[in-house]
């Protein structure tokens, strides 16, 4: 069968556009399967001379990932049998998962009895090192909640080589044999994007066996159930308490003591001070897409995040195929550019798919590094130009501007002629002659590459990979120079504009290393290259598929989104050691909304009360003040009985947010010793206003005072 020319009938059916299709597919896929089987009232199913598929899984060779034991094709006989090969760096194979769980649950959904005889095997195929892991492979099947299948691990491609599979993914359909001897091979679809003709395949062939056969034996009779349920471990029967904030997480920037963080695997972001205090929660926890409110926002796994100011960040929402917009400010979130998004480039209709990571080039420029189109694009919030000797974008465009689509690590003078392998980080470095750089994590080529700005434009090899731009497998664990160096799927990178060297996480070697852009020299700047979750000197450090970095303001940190170990690590440059950042919900005692004043003075006062009459004295001090006011004309002073604490704010920056903390030190005296005590508030800004001064009452609980 021609799947694509079928699955864009079948989608043009869907939208109800007018197709090319003789017949309804069910119909078609009936006439298929005659070739296969004949039926009689006497015999039951007898099968045409066909050779069946057997798949033997070896427990010496393969391991089963999410169930108790490796799955028995011959048992599940009787049975339609989806056999999806996959490899879990790919980005197809990502895109192909999703269609298949999407599939699945609409036909189970749709047709309860069809699901009883549908089995879905999973067989992971590793193109790298890291990805023979067992480890690895149960990381990626949690995180991308493949529950709908038996995952089973093949480290050697042992099925793989058996059976003549020749590319990521695959997937077969298997089907009945009447001698109980292997299943037959009756469907085989290569790459992704088969959703539509796979769905309606699986319901038709499930509706035929049902209709027309009846198996002497086997469980598929009429709608029987299946012959062979999943077993799961048993720890995985029950949910477990996950013990981290973060799930995940995929990017973090940084800007202005405040950190932006993909938390990829819980589908929202997360906002919070250098210190892990959490400002901001940003999505329903509920992968979807919806735009509103913080709480009302839906994202599905979640890649890059940059800021475009100090209240606006922008997020590659991978999942949707979209990029996002937030207003901190505001506490909404909107679309930048929306999910199905096209264009025709070239004659050829363009749909932005996975983008992975984003960068501001000027203010007036978003790039996109979009890992499932292989290209690089960008959007343009103002007319403006990007290389200097083309013609400048019109404002709102959002466009190709690098790659053909093909996934290669083709260099080029002509960036629309070069071609990206699953571009998965990208940042831009401000040479000291003004000239600026665009680096790009270029995963499945491992390497990391350029394009230049000046004249149309040119795309570069920096480190890793191979001169022969259709070699995807060139990869290692080497420091040093030019193609010599090389690294294993590098997914982040980071520079800074008063330096001359760009930062990137060397994911699977689980290391975070440094190109000399001058010299272009690449060395380790720590990991050891065994996954583990350890902290302190450079030398000891380890981490477990980092996926993100970003460098702070002053080029001092970098904080590096410690993917699989659920935790941001802090890498101080200066004291060359590396720290977990704790985050926590920061719980308030209570929270004012205070309106927005026209000339930014603000002044207020918190009020306690419930002060008892034994109260021998004390005294009040500002712990915490928020970020960026130029004074604070009263930190501290007496607690006083009957008279409230005053504090005045005065001159915040013109861009204040729209909450800010306090937190203040309460010391309470006795006859010989005093004790300190905290209370946290939360300030909310609302509504521009006419100067004024607002006070606030809060009531401690009765034992507050009590020392």
């Amino acid at each position: 069968m021609n799947y694509p020319w079928l699955n864009k009938q079948i989608s043009k059916l869907e939208k109800g556009e007018s197709t090319t299709l003789p017949k309804p597919i069910k119909k078609l896929v009936e006439q298929y399967l005659d070739n296969f089987y004949e039926f009689s009232v006497e015999d039951g199913l007898i099968e045409r001379g066909r050779n069946p598929l057997r798949i033997e899984m070896d427990k010496t060779k393969l391991e089963a990932i999410n169930t108790t034991e490796l799955p028995k094709l011959d048992s599940l006989n009787g049975n339609i049998v989806l056999v999806e090969f996959f490899t879990h760096c790919c980005i197809n194979c990502i895109h192909s998962i999703e269609d298949v769980r999407e599939v699945y649950e609409d036909v189970t959904k749709s047709d309860s009895r069809n699901g009883l005889g549908l089995k879905i095997v999973s067989i992971h195929s590793p193109k790298f090192t890291r990805e023979k892991e067992l480890e690895s492979i149960k990381s990626f099947t949690e995180q991308f909640k493949m529950d709908y299948s038996d995952v089973v691990n093949d480290p050697g491609c042992e099925l793989w080589n058996e059976l003549g599979i020749s590319c990521w993914p695959t997937l077969l359909i298997l089907g009945p044999n009447p001698d109980g001897d292997g299943m037959n091979l009756l469907f085989t679809m290569m790459g992704e994007g088969h959703k539509h003709i796979l769905k309606l395949i699986l319901s038709s062939a499930l509706a035929y066996f049902r209709h027309k056969l009846r198996v002497t034996g086997n469980d598929m009779v009429d709608g029987g159930q299946i012959s062979s349920q999943r077993k799961v471990p048993q720890e995985e029967t029950v949910e477990k308490p996950f013990d981290h904030i973060l799930r995940y997480p995929g990017k973090v920037a940084s800007k202005n003591g405040i950190l932006a963080i993909a938390d990829t695997g819980n589908h929202r972001i997360i906002v919070s001070d250098l210190n892990g205090s959490i400002k901001h929660i940003i999505g329903s926890s509920q992968r979807g897409y919806a735009n509103g409110t913080f709480s009302q926002a839906k994202f599905y796994f979640p890649q890059g995040v940059v800021f475009k100011d100090e209240n606006v960040l922008i997020i590659a929402d991978t999942g949707n195929h979209a990029i996002r917009q937030v207003d901190l400010m505001l506490g909404k979130v909107c679309t930048l550019v929306p999910p199905g998004w096209n264009y025709s480039h070239d004659e050829e209709i363009v749909h932005l798919r996975s983008p992975w990571d984003v960068t501001f080039f000027s203010k007036e420029i978003l790039l996109v590094a979009a890992a499932g189109n292989h290209r690089i694009f960008a959007y343009f919030f103002e007319s403006s130009k990007l290389f200097s000797e083309l013609e400048p974008f019109d404002k709102d465009t959002f466009t190709v501007i690098a790659g053909t689509g093909k996934e290669e690590n083709r260099n080029n003078a002509y960036i629309l002629k070069a071609s990206f392998a699953q571009p998965s980080g990208i940042c831009v470095l401000n040479r000291p002659d003004n000239a600026k750089v665009i680096f790009i994590a270029d995963s499945e080529s491992s390497s990391i590459r350029s394009i230049t700005t000046e004249g149309k434009g040119k795309v570069q090899a920096v480190v890793g990979g191979a001169r022969d731009p259709t070699d995807l497998f060139s990869y290692g664990d080497i420091d040093g120079k030019g193609v010599s160096v090389k690294l294993q799927h590098p997914m982040g990178v980071c520079s800074h504009k008063t330096l001359s060297q760009v930062y990137f996480v060397d994911t699977y070697n689980n290391r975070v290393k440094v190109v000399d852009v001058d010299s272009q020299s690449c060395f380790t700047l720590c990991g050891n290259g065994a996954p583990g979750n350890v902290v302190g000197d450079l030398s000891d450090v380890k981490f477990n598929e980092p996926g993100g970095i970003c460098i702070s303001d002053n080029g001092e940190i970098l904080y590096v989104a410690d993917t699989n170990n659920h935790a941001i690590k802090s890498i101080n440059l200066q004291s060359k050691s590396v720290t977990n950042i704790p985050f926590k919900h920061v719980e308030y005692d209570d929270v004012f909304s205070l309106q927005r004043s026209v000339n930014n003075i603000i002044s207020f006062k918190i009020c306690i009360t419930n002060i008892p009459e034994n109260f021998e004295g004390g005294q009040f001090r500002v712990a915490e003040l928020p970020s960026n006011p130029k004074s604070a004309n009263v930190t501290s002073g007496e607690i006083i009985k009957d008279q409230s604490i005053g504090i005045a704010l005065v001159e915040f920056p013109a861009n204040l947010t729209q909450e800010y903390s306090i937190t203040l030190d309460i010391f309470l005296c006795g006859p010989s010793s005093c004790y300190k005590k905290t209370l946290k508030f939360l300030l909310n800004f609302n509504s521009n206003h006419e100067d004024s001064i607002t006070c606030f009452t809060y009531k401690p609980k009765e034992n507050f005072f009590n020392i």
